[in-house]
């Protein structure tokens, strides 16, 4: 009978360590799987800050920009007190459609940088402030620009094929922009409908900011510098919403619009926040101290690191 016992607790207690590790094998699984999908998320998370971050800085050095180069033609233009210091290249073809203020709609003219040429080693027509342009622009102003209460509408529809870049990466950029003048110095801005297509994916921008020019000269934009405050709303290249808002200690990020400094802001902070996660998921972008470089710093609770605006 001891054999038969002896077996047959022999048999229970290897049961019972097989049952054990399986139940071991089965928690260290568990364990890694949920492991897994922690680590997944956090990284998801993290991408998706990022995303939104780079995304918003891209297409608002974008629009700030465009309106270098609008504001630069605008109070430059023989209809509107031109000077030769500006910053649309030779090549670009103005057409009027309304030349004349007299009819109370206000002048409308088409800004054309001829076509992008996609066999070129640089693509577009190089300007004064670095960035090569291709397509064209829409300009509708209600008075001549040194007159506060002017109102310029600048439209790009995407059959206008408007591109902005180096002149080897050119990206396609659409959209409304409202400029009022409420002062000599002091300008809102509102952006709707705005779409940045890059090669890794399309973005969506809404924006409302005030503009006050700091210094520079009466007419034309150039060797002037200015503060841009406010905040916006869009989608990142993955469709996720996000909201981000100037929030640095002066509450503006700084540019300048000289030699050197016009690839985007030279200092200030912008946050973004996730509309679509958790309320920590914040991200910020510091652009700096005042260097005039293409460098940001994208801030998180899990640390800092360097981006190239474009």
């Amino acid at each position: 009978m001891f054999p038969v016992y002896y077996h047959a607790g022999l048999t229970i207690l290897l049961h019972e360590n097989k049952t054990e590790i399986r139940m071991k094998q089965f928690l260290s699984c568990f364990t890694l799987i949920v492991w897994f999908f922690t680590i997944t998320s956090c990284k998801k998370d993290t991408g998706v800050k990022e995303f939104s971050a780079e995304d918003n800085t891209a297409i608002e050095t974008e629009y700030a920009q465009l309106f270098d180069v609008v504001a630069d033609f605008l109070s430059n233009d023989t209809l509107t007190h031109k000077t030769e210091n500006n910053i649309l290249p030779e090549g670009v073809i103005i057409s009027f459609i309304d030349r004349t203020y007299a009819d109370s709609d206000g002048v409308v003219c088409l800004v054309d940088y001829g076509p992008l040429d996609h066999s070129a080693a640089y693509k577009g027509i190089p300007c004064r402030d670095g960035r090569y342009r291709a397509g064209k622009i829409g300009v509708a102003m209600s008075k001549h620009w040194t007159d506060v209460g002017t109102v310029a509408i600048v439209t790009i529809n995407s059959s206008d094929e408007y591109y902005v870049g180096d002149g080897t990466k050119m990206y396609k950029l659409s959209g409304w922009e409202t400029i009022t003048r409420v002062s000599d110095s002091t300008f809102t801005i509102e952006i709707e409908n705005a779409n940045l297509q890059r090669e890794n994916g399309n973005m969506t921008w809404s924006a409302n900011q005030t503009l006050r020019l700091l210094n520079g000269n009466t007419y034309g934009l150039w060797d002037t510098a200015y503060e841009l405050s406010g905040s916006s709303q869009g989608t990142n290249k993955n469709g996720d919403a996000f909201t981000a808002e100037i929030f640095s200690p002066a509450f503006s990020l700084t540019k300048e619009v000289s030699v050197g400094c016009l690839g985007t802001f030279v200092s200030g902070v912008t946050r973004v926040i996730n509309t679509e996660n958790s309320a920590d998921n914040k991200f910020t972008i510091d652009y700096g101290e005042g260097a005039c470089d293409n460098s940001v710093s994208l801030v998180s609770k899990n640390g800092t690191r360097t981006s190239q605006v474009w």
